[in-house]
């Protein structure tokens, strides 16, 4: 028995793989209660717990393990099978080899996830499920001793390879990217068993990636009026697929639309102007 739980002496697996570079876990265990009463009677005359589930959250800096998350949309969020287990164990050993308190968390589905690709920062990826079971052990998790004294494994700037859209890099530097989307799940009962027997996610679910850029120009959109019988043109109205590749991953979100442009700063403080450009799309996420 440990005196606490900090960074070095818990750790997680998804499907039975240990995280690489994993930042933080976080689990939340809601019991859904219904009170029951009678006329008559001014207290309960019982209190019923309907549908217990766990919420994981799963934080991880990028490096050479790629990501948690891949396929497409379809891939990611249909599934509701996924198994998440954590460990903890002696808070004085140098490496998690012989945890001695589990959670294992079954009939997992993704609910959200967001990458983050900042120009002063490490790259990270954050996965959210909702599952259905939690039980203490019936699992483990081992570290891995991940060391690379020659040279970088976690990524950072400069491992962005390209993929903002033009009317992005036209108007300055690119320093933050973030890809986004939190559609939820529900969960499905049957009578004659008390466990949920399924979960699906809620669609149509919306992707957002969020460029920002330090400006060097205005953000040289507009639009006039449509003519009759047309829709407006130009470069704010028309959908594109986006691909951006970071090294060892790409990400595509297809039929993307411009859906909102933010220019602020360049006070008298001092601070540089910056734009952020906003890409919608529903159901469109594939990582590869």
């Amino acid at each position: 028995m440990g005196n606490r739980v900090f960074y070095a002496c818990h750790a997680v697996a998804v499907n039975g793989a240990f995280v690489r570079g994993a930042q933080s876990v976080g689990m939340n265990t809601t019991f859904d209660l219904e009170p029951v009463f009678q006329l008559g009677q001014l207290k309960q005359i019982d209190t019923v717990t309907l549908a217990p589930q766990v919420e994981i959250t799963v934080s991880r800096a990028m490096e050479g393990g790629g990501t948690i998350l891949s396929g497409a949309f379809e891939d990611i969020f249909e599934g509701s099978n996924n198994r998440i287990c954590v460990s903890v164990g002696d808070d004085t050993s140098p490496l998690l080899q012989s945890p001695s308190s589990h959670i294992y968390c079954t009939g997992a589905g993704v609910t959200g996830v967001t990458y983050n690709f900042p120009v002063d920062g490490i790259f990270t990826e954050e996965v959210s499920y909702l599952a259905y079971a939690k039980q203490a052990g019936g699992c483990s998790v081992t570290a891995t001793e991940i060391q690379d004294l020659d040279g970088q494994i976690v990524a950072t700037r400069q491992y962005y390879q390209g993929g903002a859209p033009g009317i992005v890099t036209s108007a300055g530097n690119l320093t933050n990217i973030t890809i986004s989307t939190s559609p939820g799940r529900e969960f499905m009962y049957k009578l004659g068993e008390y466990k949920a027997f399924h979960s699906y996610v809620n669609t149509p679910a919306e992707v957002t990636v969020e460029f920002e850029v330090t400006a060097t120009s205005t953000d040289n959109i507009g639009w006039v009026e449509a003519q009759a019988c047309a829709g407006p043109t130009g470069p704010a109205f028309t959908s594109q697929d986006i691909s951006l590749s970071i090294c060892g991953s790409s990400f595509l979100m297809e039929k993307c639309k411009l859906s909102n442009i933010t220019y602020g700063g360049g006070d008298t403080g001092g601070g540089n102007a910056t734009i952020n450009f906003t890409y919608t799309t529903f159901n469109s996420l594939t990582i590869s």
